[in-house]
């Protein structure tokens, strides 16, 4: 799973601090809403490509800054959020919650 593979370079970068895994995420991320938008668009669904791209991008703009202004807490702190909420997202796919909200709001909406 992409996201994942995304996790897993932030979770490089926090420990080893070398920018070159935030572009490596930041490529992961763009790369899967690439791939996703899509097909989930099709489903109603392209909000997940949307946050994808849009880590993906902001990460890529963190490491800019980063290498204009050295690295400070607030980007390790805006690291470990990212890498929270992406790794919510990828437990609730594993565990199977985010299709049956998926399901539920299809049969909301009588689809």
């Amino acid at each position: 799973m992409k996201l994942i593979e995304a996790i897993t370079f932030l979770t490089a970068f926090i420990e080893m601090k070398e920018d070159s895994n935030l572009l490596r995420a930041a490529a992961v991320l763009i790369d899967a809403s690439e791939q996703t938008y899509a097909p989930l668009a099709a489903y109603g669904q392209a909000i997940l490509a949307a946050i994808c791209f849009e880590a993906g991008v902001r990460l890529r703009e963190r490491v800019w800054q980063l290498r204009k202004r050295g690295l400070e807490e607030e980007d390790l702190e805006y690291v470990y959020d990212i890498r929270a909420y992406l790794k919510r997202i990828a437990d609730s796919i594993e565990s199977g919650e985010y299709e049956k909200s998926y399901e539920l709001m299809l049969s909301r909406r009588g689809k």
